[in-house]
């Protein structure tokens, strides 16, 4: 299987809610910074997902600078990774901040659509 085919099975664990006031932070300019890259406007919020396995993040992947909490109310520019994806076969992206200090079995997942009415507690997510 190449890289652009890997495939992962995780279950949907719960976040701290931080990624949907960010996305509403500033009039939505996270919204439109990643609408940018991707070519949505993505639902604000993130599918959390826990992997059996480590994702892969040295696959390809696409790059631009969003907004992201950097301490107490303050907010800034971050180099940011996107990579194409798909949750029990609706697409999205995995987003992941340059630096970001998370387990590589965790990912949060953009779309298009809220993801989180669209599967159950175990799902399939492949890159693409």
């Amino acid at each position: 299987m190449s890289r652009t085919e890997a495939q992962y099975a995780g279950r949907v664990v719960r976040g701290a809610g931080g990624a949907s006031r960010a996305f509403a932070a500033f009039g939505g300019r996270r919204i439109r910074e990643l609408e940018a890259v991707v070519g949505y406007a993505p639902f604000p919020g993130t599918l959390n997902l826990r992997l059996d396995t480590p994702f892969d993040f040295e696959a390809p992947h696409l790059e631009g600078d969003v907004l992201h909490k950097a301490g107490r109310g303050e907010f800034h520019p971050r180099r940011t990774r996107l990579y194409p994806v798909s949750v029990d076969g609706r697409h999205g992206h995995v987003i992941r901040f340059e630096g970001a200090k998370y387990s590589p079995k965790y990912v949060g997942v953009i779309a298009a659509e809220r993801l989180r009415d669209h599967v159950d507690g175990h799902v399939t997510l492949r890159l693409r």
